[in-house]
């Protein structure tokens, strides 16, 4: 099946002059994306990509209709110009309502410096002159087809009398965000437009509505990569205004498993609303036998006003009755639930001071074993509790790394099943790495350690894993940081997807599999999806502007991994 790759290129423009349309009558948006502003969120949610369509020649955007205000965000796609050569930000536009309404006009104005200068500094330390540039009015929206214009120069002067600042004004622009708040105080749902509809959008230079305009290019994306082992996916809403807690690097956040004993297979998952303060739980979406999944049952665990530690959980079934049990870890304390079925899930085993590392099956007798961190004297004790089958846990020997610097074990999925686990031990993520090593304290005939080069920062490692079968060492995980520019919403972002070989001796071949226009917002999986007794990946493409995908990347034998689809 063939992959469409759509490409807009640059016409050549006078020197000086330079203006980019984005005219929604062709029907696409050109890389541009909606999302609800926080300015309409309730405090503390992150926003949310709100419904948008092109039809009729427009761009029409639906306000989220339970937010505090009607309030949206338009992100534009990478422009890769200089700033210097833009002198006002134009929008041809309207509201569905019954009247104009009034609210703040917000530009948001990213150079690429901003980029080095948030390695270098942090999110925290980067405001106006280092590479973000804002501003702000007050605006009345229309009702009838209105052009608004906003004068960007005015940034550029900011920046000049800012002598404290580092002037990156003609630098290179990233992108830049418009943020439209529809009605500054609305009474309530009466108030929040239906709809905005936008014509067009221009970026422009001084002279060109002389010299004639340029249209706007589109990075090369695969615009549609249809896969064949999936088929298409169905959406469950489970519950307004929560976030479903997806996993870290380190910690599980849902489990998968039969949860009722009918034969299908069942979510556990954590959850988190935001309000004043912090509310955080797990739920049961018990499968329907049809397809879909249903809340069935719901708990809190946390209520917390400022700093917190979240709560974490794993799933397996410990005894062997075929239910879905719950390792749960709530600060330093780890809990193991047995599921009893219809009765529910009652707490058997209790831990302090121990971190849950992993599951898994070290002595490959079939039962689940936990791989815990047994905290003393603030040094990692790793510590094997092997399963008995009946759910009983044996305290077996510690295992501490021999060395005296501060390493601590990252216990990476996708380790071949059947084989010792092994440990990848690193110093904290902010520090440089040096050297790391690669140990499998339990494994029958303990093998020397394995040194090698950091491959990067070993916070943004996936998988530890053997996708093309040989019985080599893989190591797959993301290849950059913060590409997306909206430094005041977004955390650290994730992109690109690459494979590093490590071979007997610590040499390392790396391989691209996903390029920098993918966006991570979790960590990759593996598992065979075709059956070919290899290994294969799946991972979300978290990239709004080519429409949030799970991309499958299928395992070669001879080979790396190729990308199947995208769904």
């Amino acid at each position: 099946m063939r992959c469409l790759l759509i490409t807009i290129g640059l016409l050549l423009a006078p020197l000086g002059v330079f203006a980019l349309t984005w005219d929604f009558a062709e029907d696409t948006t050109w890389g541009w994306t909606a999302q609800e502003s926080l300015l309409g969120a309730d405090r503390g949610l992150s926003p949310t990509t709100v419904y948008s369509e092109v039809a009729d020649g427009v761009w029409r955007i639906a306000p989220v209709p339970d937010g505090k205000q009607p309030a949206i965000r338009l992100r534009s796609p990478p422009i890769g110009e200089d700033s210097a050569l833009f002198d006002y930000v134009t929008l041809r536009l309207r509201i569905i309502h019954d009247r104009p309404t009034g609210g703040n006009l917000h530009l948001e104005w990213f150079n690429t410096e901003y980029r080095r200068l948030r390695e270098e500094l942090g999110p925290t330390s980067l405001g106006l002159g280092h590479g973000e540039f804002y501003t702000v009015r007050y605006q009345i929206y229309p009702t009838e087809w209105e052009n608004i214009t906003i004068d960007i120069r005015d940034l550029e002067a900011a920046a000049e009398a800012n002598s404290e600042a580092e002037i990156v004004w003609q630098d290179t622009l990233f992108n830049f965000n418009i943020e439209l708040d529809l009605n500054i105080t609305p009474q309530g749902p009466a108030d929040h437009p239906a709809f905005v509809e936008i014509d067009w959008i221009q970026l422009t230079g001084a002279e060109e509505l002389l010299l004639g305009e340029l249209q706007p290019r589109e990075i090369a994306v695969e615009a549609e990569l249809l896969g064949r082992l999936f088929a298409k996916p169905d959406f469950f809403p489970f519950e307004e205004r929560i976030v479903i807690v997806m996993d870290d690097l380190v910690f599980s956040s849902n489990a998968l498993g039969d949860v009722d004993g009918d034969g299908d297979i069942d979510l556990v998952a954590l959850w988190r609303r935001e309000t004043v303060g912090i509310e955080m739980g797990w739920m049961v979406a018990s499968n329907d036998g049809l397809g879909g999944f249903v809340p069935t049952r719901a708990s809190t665990l946390l209520k917390a006003k400022g700093v917190y530690q979240p709560p974490k959980i794993a799933g397996g079934d410990f005894d062997g009755d075929g239910l879905l049990d719950l390792a749960v870890q709530r600060g330093l304390t780890l809990e193991l639930w047995h599921n009893r079925g219809e009765d529910g899930f009652e707490t058997i085993l209790q831990w302090s001071d121990v971190l849950l590392r992993s599951l898994v099956d070290v002595d490959g007798d079939g039962d689940i074993d936990l791989l815990v961190d047994e905290l003393y004297n603030e040094r990692p004790h790793i510590v094997l509790r092997i399963n008995d089958g009946a759910a009983g846990f044996a305290h077996s020997d510690r295992f501490v790394l021999d060395t005296q610097e501060a390493l601590f074990p990252l216990v990476l999925a996708g380790q071949p099943l059947g084989e010792a686990i092994r440990l990848l031990w690193i110093r904290p993520c902010y520090l440089p790495q040096g050297t790391l090593q690669l140990t499998q304290p339990w494994a029958a005939s303990k093998p020397p350690p394995l040194f090698f080069e950091a491959p990067g920062n070993p916070c943004d490692l996936h998988l530890i894993t053997d996708l093309d079968g040989d019985g080599g060492i893989e190591l797959v995980g993301s290849s950059e940081r913060n590409l997306q520019h909206d430094p005041r919403y977004v955390g650290t972002t994730y992109h690109g997807l690459v494979l590093w070989r490590v071979d007997a001796l610590g040499g390392i071949e790396r391989h691209t599999l996903l390029g920098s226009e993918v966006r991570l917002p979790h960590r990759a999986i593996a598992s065979d999806l075709n059956g070919d007794g290899l290994l294969d990946l799946a991972v979300v493409d978290g990239n709004l502007a080519t429409g949030p995908a799970l991309v499958v990347l299928t395992g070669q034998r001879d080979g790396v991994p190729i990308v199947e689809g995208r769904y």
